[in-house]
């Protein structure tokens, strides 16, 4: 019967044992805190990749896997206090496109803004940011059938 009891108590602590180390997921500590974000996101992005979807040459969603051109680029420059501004890639230096739009950050979602800081530009979800790298996922259009990640570079 003592053998018996111990079996049972072994295969229990066993399954106890399984059950903790299987029960907690690392997921959350794949998400960047809000504070990685704010820390990170100031500076000048550039898009070097996107995977998911993008528009073609007819405006229309297609599903791409490729390197970003520079000469295809919008660079965005994050400023503390919210706003952002837009650059185009001129042949030999940045130029500015929009000046001004808003944007702000909750847990791990960036949602931009039009200058008057009302109006929804787009959503992203940003999957990763360090001080050299980002990469954010959203819906194309705001359209889930359409999902599409971008990785960018930090340029200054």
């Amino acid at each position: 019967m003592k053998k018996l009891h111990f079996s049972l108590l072994a295969i229990l602590f066993a399954l106890f044992a399984m059950v903790s180390f299987t029960a907690c997921s690392s997921d959350d500590e794949d998400t960047p805190s809000t504070e990685d974000v704010q820390t990170y996101i100031i500076g000048m992005w550039q898009p070097t990749h996107v995977t998911g979807y993008d528009w073609d040459e007819n405006d229309k969603p297609a599903k791409v896997d490729k390197d970003i051109d520079i000469d295809d680029v919008i660079s965005f420059e994050f400023k503390q206090g919210g706003t952002f501004n837009e650059y185009c890639w001129t042949g030999n230096k940045w130029k500015i496109e929009c000046s001004g739009e808003a944007y702000s950050i909750s847990g791990n979602k960036l949602t931009t803004y039009e200058e008057d800081g009302i109006n929804v530009l787009d959503v992203y979800t940003i999957q990763s940011i360090n001080s050299t790298t980002m990469v954010l996922k959203y819906n194309l259009d705001g359209n889930a059938s359409y999902p599409s990640t971008i990785t960018f570079k930090k340029i200054k």
